[in-house]
């Protein structure tokens, strides 16, 4: 049995002790779903996984990894079948015994991230350039120094140290900088030499392809190295590091397998890779900037408009018509290219291919530079900080339940079913199906798995070795995905493996019944219901040697984490923290994550781009671990309402005598704070009457921060639903709902009328009444003029009555603005 010494334990206080260390358990009265976490996580050289939980379904029991994803819904023949296996014995504990620490989240949590695969947390700022390479990112900061992040394969997202860089660029996986001393520094793939750079300290500009890379001389003339330094017209070599002769050159551009450069009369050199005639510029002398994309280009001429050549199958080589456009960026994959340029009043146009939204800009006139990588696009505001959108920035919203982080790409479960990916996409390991029937996903080196609502699994990304090509079947219940071999855990507690076996990782053993498996990169981990650990395939550092004992409870490629809650290690892993009160357990590339009972997240080992030191905080419910990056779901309270601010553009309005017309009253709403980041809001608007008697509201649906300003127009009181009494003071009020999570804001602001009258005596009431009218609000002073007795209250005479309500108004009694001396009435 998974807990042998229940037997001994003989009451239920001490069961509950016994299973509580695994936290991750909560109950949704709202859809009446459990939760569990059974941990796994991968290792060795970085594939990381998470947990696994038990999820909602039918007021049953649910089997789910939480940081690789995986969840599992067992109905109710599934429980049958399990309970034959002998797993039953491990759900009834973990159910009966209450589980620990109940968590508050209905329909998900937040994401954060850290280390190199994010959008960095906070806005980074005091920043002077930007550079999107092929899923990494870097910037330049105010003193010299560099930051980098995103996809850190061959290290291309870890900066130098130093404050004394000038400029950075980002090639496809190798970066480059150049240093206030004229000098360049590389680093990442260096496979054709592209992240050497020659010798020397005369360099003033540099430029990063896919595996070349060019730098501009202080003299005019253009350096190469890297792939194509001879044109051998044959992948990747087609002569795009061999530049032209010349010493005219002002600027240059390394595209995918071509390069650009431009000269000072005006004219564009292109040469390398040209088999879309992505190398063969157009002709002229009126060019200013120049941009080299995938397999497109773009220029800038001196007139404010944009040309654009080569591949064109989404329209990136088309750029929009216009004479207001001050800079360019190319970006793109073997998918497709997309094209960005900012316009003189600072905002932002893309377009071309746009499959993770990488040709979507961001509202704003604020930018003053733009970036286009493969699939992600980074833009540079005023005031120093950057904003990135497309495929490498952590998902928005707070409606995600399982995270699972890959080699360099990451995956996360929504509560509606569906998948987000970002991060490396080269194989496709970033794009998961459209489909929202999914309840646990994992991701591996370059594959991803994911498992269906009905006990099926899917996979995607690199198949070289078959490990995106699951078996098939509807028994599954977890999955968990190496570096190029996969696993899978049948319902009868069997194990199944597939994809690249060179070490036997991708074959289980026979006999025992199996409650988690685990991946790492060469070697795989199952742990068995009576609490012992098996592992297999490559073990040349002790990974695939698991301790002895039977009280674990989880397990990932590298830690397990026992039944006191404790964590143990082994093979080449760093040492774990000592203590007794983790609940979850993940281990990403050198480094480990651990959750605590309290929420919050302690890491150790390799801290490469900060991926060991997790941000502070108590609310975390879920850890995943990359190869250079972490991720968490973070709690978040449903209940949160919007923070919402009213303002108006008087706190007084005038209602006309019969006949004229009628005053308006602009309110505007502007969203203060949104922590479920809604992107659509529904507004209802309401003119409250004393007594908090309320005309019937407006309803405005959709629109955003931007949309909210709206007018009401007072009636006279002579006209049908007129505001009857001048003599009071009312309330505009407006509800905020978010659409995306239904949670409100609300706000009010108080107003008085003020009957319009023939202020200046010339026997009409017209403008001028009402431009005096109020001057005399703002002064506090009436001069000479009267106020003409009306029918304030609209009983259908002039009389005491209304000479007392118009006198208190403009004496401010009712809320108003007072004067020194009571306002003389004819």
């Amino acid at each position: 049995m998974f807990f042998p010494y229940a037997y001994k334990i003989g009451n239920w206080a001490l069961l509950r002790r016994v299973c509580a260390p695994l936290r991750g358990f909560w109950l949704t009265s709202r859809v009446k779903r459990i939760y569990w976490y059974w941990f796994k996580e991968e290792l060795s050289e970085g594939v990381s996984f998470n947990n696994t939980r038990l999820l909602h379904g039918k007021a049953v029991v649910v089997l789910r990894r939480v940081e690789a994803g995986r969840e599992t819904e067992v109905d109710t023949d599934t429980q049958r079948r399990l309970k034959t296996a002998g797993v039953m014995v491990v759900l009834v504990c973990l159910l009966l015994s209450g589980l620990v620490l109940p968590l508050t989240i209905c329909s998900g949590g937040e994401i954060v991230g850290w280390g190199n695969q994010k959008t960095p947390n906070a806005p980074l700022t005091n920043l002077t350039q930007i550079a999107a390479g092929y899923g990494n990112s870097l910037a330049l900061k105010s003193d010299g120094s560099i930051v980098g992040w995103g996809s850190n394969v061959f290290g291309r997202s870890t900066v130098p140290p130093g404050t004394d860089y000038v400029a950075v660029t980002a090639g496809s996986q190798h970066s480059l900088a150049l240093k206030s001393d004229g000098s360049i520094v590389g680093w990442g793939n260096d496979s054709y030499g592209q992240a050497t750079p020659p010798w020397g300290n005369d360099f003033v500009a540099v430029a990063a392809g896919d595996g070349h890379s060019l730098a501009l001389k202080s003299d005019g003339t253009i350096a190469g190295w890297g792939a194509g330094t001879r044109d051998l017209g044959t992948s990747p070599h087609y002569g795009q590091a061999a530049p032209p002769d010349g010493n005219d050159f002002v600027a240059v551009a390394a595209g995918n397998q071509h390069s650009l450069a431009l000269k000072s009369d005006g004219s564009i050199v292109g040469w390398g890779r040209n088999d879309y005639g992505q190398a063969t510029p157009p002709g002229g002398t009126d060019y200013v900037a120049v941009a080299g994309g995938w397999y497109h280009s773009l220029a800038l001429k001196s007139d404010g408009t944009i040309v654009g050549w080569g591949r064109n199958d989404y329209g990136q080589a088309t750029p929009p018509v216009g004479e207001d456009y001050v800079a360019v960026a190319a970006g793109g994959t073997d998918a497709g290219g997309h094209s960005l340029a900012l316009k003189t009043d600072g905002s932002i146009v893309g377009w071309g291919y746009n499959s993770d939204g990488q040709a979507t800009p961001p509202d704003g006139n604020d930018f003053v530079a733009v970036a286009a990588g493969g699939w992600h696009s980074l833009a540079l505001k005023t005031d120093g900080s950057i904003v990135g959108w497309g495929g490498y920035k952590l998902p928005e919203g707070g409606d995600y339940v399982a995270v699972a982080a890959g080699r360099d790409h990451s995956l996360a479960l929504k509560s509606d079913g569906s998948i987000f990916g970002w991060g490396a996409n080269d194989s496709g390991q970033a794009t998961p199906p459209d489909d929202n029937d999914f309840i646990a996903v994992d991701a591996g080196g370059f594959h991803s798995l994911a498992l269906k609502s009905d006990d099926s699994i899917v996979g995607w990304g690199n198949n070289s070795d078959g490990q995106a090509t699951p078996p098939g079947g509807t028994d599954y219940v977890a999955v968990a995905a190496g570096l190029a071999h996969s696993l899978a855990l049948k319902t009868d507690g069997s194990i199944v493996g597939w994809g690249n076996n060179g070490y036997g990782q991708a074959t289980p053993p026979g006999g025992g019944v199996y409650v988690a498996i685990a991946a790492g990169s060469w070697h795989s981990l199952g742990l068995k219901t009576d609490g012992s650990i098996v592992g297999w395939g490559r073990d040349n550092s002790g990974q695939a040697t698991p301790p002895d004992g039977n009280d674990f409870i989880a397990i990932t490629s590298a830690y397990a984490l026992k039944s006191d809650g404790s964590i143990v290690g082994w093979g080449s892993s760093p040492t774990p923290p000592s203590g007794t009160d983790y609940v979850a357990i993940a281990a990403g590339g050198g480094h480990g994550l651990a959750l605590k009972s309290d929420g919050s997240i302690v890491g150790w080992g390799s801290n490469i781009a900060g991926k060991a030191t997790p941000p502070a905080g108590a609310d975390f419910v879920a850890i995943a671990a990359g190869r250079n990056h972490s991720l968490a779901i973070k709690e978040v309270d449903e209940a949160q309402a919007l923070s919402i601010d009213l303002d108006m553009d008087e706190t007084w309005m005038y209602q006309s005598v019969a006949g004229q017309s009628n005053s308006d009253l602009t309110a505007g709403v502007s969203i203060t704070d949104d922590p479920w980041s809604n992107s659509s809001y529904s507004y209802e608007w309401e003119i409250v009457l004393a007594g908090d008697v309320s005309l019937a509201p407006v309803t405005v649906a959709g629109g955003g921060a931007g949309d909210d300003y709206w007018t009401f127009a007072a009636r006279g009181c002579d006209e049908p639903g007129g505001l009857s009494d001048s003599g009071q003071t009312f309330t505009v009020r407006v509800t905020v709902t978010g659409d995306d999570y239904g949670n409100t804001g609300v706000a009010e602001a108080e107003f008085g009328i003020a009957l319009l009258g023939d202020t200046n005596n010339d026997s009409v009431v017209n403008v001028a009444d009402r431009s005096i009218t109020n001057a005399f609000w703002r002064t506090g002073s009436a001069g000479t003029y009267t106020l003409r007795d009306c029918d304030v209250n609209c009983d259908g005479v002039v009389n005491v009555a209304d000479r007392s309500i118009a006198n208190a108004i403009w004496r401010g009694i009712l809320g108003q603005n007072s004067v020194s001396s009571p306002c003389p009435l004819r």
